[in-house]
This record gives C-alpha cells, structure tokens and sequence, in this order.
C-alpha cells in the first residue's frame, strides 16, 4: 500500500521537522506562506521495489539534472582515524566528486533516471552516511551551493535530513529541489521531494497510489 501527501503550496507539515538555525535543535514545520511545494509518499507494505520506481517517476516529470549526494564525517564515533579516508577512496575510485566542508565529506555525482533502480542508488552503502538526492538545471557545484554547510553537517552526524530557513529561502529563490528519505512512525521508508518544481499524481502508470492526503492533511502518510 502507498500512501500520498501532496502540497501544493506547502503547509505545516506535523509529522515533520525544520532545523533551527545555529543549533542542534529541531521544531516542527512551520512552512506555510513560503512559495515552495512539497509532495510525501510512504510504502506501507514493504514493497520497497516501487520505492525507485516512483523516484523515477516524480524526477521524470521535473526533467532536470540529478545529483546524488552522500556526506559523513571526518571523525567517525567510535571508528578508527582513517575510517573516513576508506570511504573517501572508495567514493573517488567509483567516479565521485568529493567536497570536505569544516567536519565532514560530501560525495557527489550526477545520476540517470535509469540508474535509480534500487534505494539507496548506485550501491551506496547506507551506513556510509546521510543521503539525499538535488534536482536541478545547473552544474554539480552550483546545485550543491543549495545545500548549506549546517544542513549537510547535521545530515551527516544524524543520517537525517531536516531543511533550515537558510535552505528554505535558497530553495525558494533558485530552480532547485531536494528529495530525501523520511520514514514513518513505524519505520516504513518514505520520501519527501521539496521544491518550487510541481509533479502531477495523475500521471504515474503501473503503481496504484492507495490514498492521498492534501494540505494540512499531508502529514498522515506518516502516521
């Protein structure tokens, strides 16, 4: 079973999160009145195979650039020194492009549609770090200007993607889109593509959507 929860335009979301700037701390969403949209899907029923199905099929429709990004830190918890090293080798020998940011990495590497054929793509080992996908028009630095330093930092401490003003305005201001994981409270996998860019339900073929949630409704899907 697939869950849907369309925004359009965003609204205060209860099962999700923005980061406050400056600290460590979270607060619920509070995204309504920003020019942005936001569309929430969950699997239900762990088949996770529709997962990079509907992935696919939402970045399709926008029909931009897409960039995988992968970040963690240069001091893993309770691993060795070079631990970080081993995974930066790895990623460079795979083709990636590697950015270091004040206390962690960032792997990054454009992507075809038709190689999102499983989540994590492209063979990404999940415990590398956190995860997020950038869909835009421009070159891999200029789309990963969007993701600010606090947000990848926070991502790659946590493995957990959670948008501050500063990415929300940046956002808001450019032709870029994050997508990222957000499971529910049941730990089913779900996704969250945020973003000016607007993607129609209607035209998914071969995926049944069980329900769709609307506005203030969307945070079900999590639920």
């Amino acid at each position: 079973m697939i869950e849907f929860g369309k925004e359009q335009p965003i609204a205060n979301n209860e099962s999700l999160y923005e980061k406050k700037c400056g600290v460590d701390e979270l607060c619920l969403d509070q995204s309504k009145g920003r020019e942005l949209n936001r569309y929430s899907f969950v699997i239900k029923d762990g088949e996770l195979d529709s997962i990079p199905f509907l992935i696919r099929e939402f970045l399709n429709q926008i029909g931009l650039r897409v960039v995988v990004v992968v970040t963690w830190l240069i001091n893993l918890p309770g691993k060795s020194s070079v631990a970080a090293k081993v995974i930066e080798k790895r990623y460079l020998k795979q083709g990636w492009n590697i950015c270091l940011r004040k206390d962690h990495y960032l792997a990054i590497k454009e992507v075809q549609l038709s190689e999102i054929d499983s989540w994590p793509p492209l063979a990404i080992k999940p415990l590398d770090g956190g995860l997020l996908l950038l869909v835009g028009n421009n070159i891999e630095e200029d789309i990963l200007s969007i993701l600010n330093e606090e947000c990848s930092s926070f991502l790659a401490r946590t493995r957990y993607f959670v948008p501050n003003t500063e990415l929300f305005k940046r956002l808001e201001s450019d032709n870029v889109s994050v997508m990222y994981q957000v499971n529910d409270n049941l730990n089913n996998t779900g996704m969250v593509l945020l973003g000016k860019h607007s993607i129609n339900m209607m035209q998914v073929e071969y995926i049944s959507i069980d329900t769709i949630y609307e506005g203030d409704s969307a945070y079900k899907v999590f639920v």
